[in-house]
């Protein structure tokens, strides 16, 4: 009689609202992934590594890639390590905006892209540092001092549900 591994992490992966996959590391540590459709794309050595290969065939349309919480519940009680997840996403911010504004251009520190909240026509007023994680859209004065924060407003999503969502698409630990 053949088991089935019960998955002891599964995370969804979206584009913008849309769902394109699922990846799912099981007890013994075999990760795979999954298209929208249920259908096994194939086995990877990480979580990261199925999770990255997902986002890569979205990333060649030019889509925005954003990650969901982990299908598990990790409980009312624990802390979000806020500072911890906007350092980490500092450390890949330069891979982070051009997932989440494919748009836009590096000019020096800055990305600078097009605002994809509001009908803006041309790149320059809404820009991100990817050295400190600053950003401002400068026709509106919307800002923010760091990736979580910007995730919060790219994807409207309260800051706590952002923080979770960027720990989960870096796979890290989003608790304290």
């Amino acid at each position: 009689m053949r088991r089935t591994a019960k998955a002891r992490r599964e995370l969804a992966i979206y584009d913008g609202q849309e769902l394109i996959g699922i990846v799912k590391v099981s007890e013994d540590g075999t990760t795979r992934a999954f298209d929208r459709n249920g259908t096994r794309v194939g086995s990877y050595p990480s979580f990261q590594a199925a999770s990255t290969a997902l986002s890569a065939r979205v990333e060649k349309s030019g889509a925005a890639v954003m990650t969901a919480t982990p299908r598990h519940s990790a409980g009312p009680h624990r802390r979000i390590a806020f500072r911890r997840i906007a350092d980490a996403a500092l450390n890949r911010a330069p891979l982070i905006v051009l997932r989440w504004l494919p748009d836009g251009r590096r000019e020096g520190a800055e990305w600078i892209a097009r605002n994809p909240t509001r009908d803006d026509r041309r790149r320059g007023s809404f820009k991100v540092n990817v050295v400190t994680g600053k950003w401002g859209d400068f026709a509106t004065g919307d800002r923010g001092g760091d990736l979580v924060s910007l995730a919060s407003y790219l994807f409207k999503l309260p800051q706590r549900d952002a923080a979770l969502k960027v720990a989960d698409m870096l796979g890290i630990d989003p608790h304290e």
